[in-house]
């Protein structure tokens, strides 16, 4: 069996020095406050066994998301969205990932 690395950041930190052998899983932030820490030089960098995370909130988030990029992320890496915690249901976001038929992979996370 091959042992696989994950590194995960919150998606400020510069991921240009880890190990290309590396799976490396940035966070996108999508809330209003939050989104100014993202690290967009970091996008260009990622590799088809790499991952991208975001957390949605609202139906703008996902079709900001979509809108700005998600989709032509997804030709270079996994993209999986998960629903925010006490603000948004897993169903009603289950419902639009189907709905555009996104290509995207849903997360959920233990409360």
């Amino acid at each position: 069996m091959q042992a696989t690395s994950v590194a995960g950041d919150s998606g400020a930190l510069d991921i240009g020095g880890v190990d290309a052998r590396v799976m490396r899983v940035v966070d996108i932030k999508t809330r209003l406050g939050r989104d100014g820490k993202n690290r967009w030089q970091n996008l260009p960098l990622l590799k088809p066994h790499d991952e991208i995370k975001m957390c949605c909130a609202t139906r703008m988030i996902i079709c900001g998301q979509t809108d700005s990029g998600s989709i032509h992320l997804s030709e270079i890496c996994e993209v999986v969205f998960s629903p925010a915690h006490g603000t948004l249901s897993a169903t009603q976001l289950a419902e639009w990932i189907l709905r555009d038929h996104l290509p995207v992979r849903m997360q959920l996370a233990a409360a």
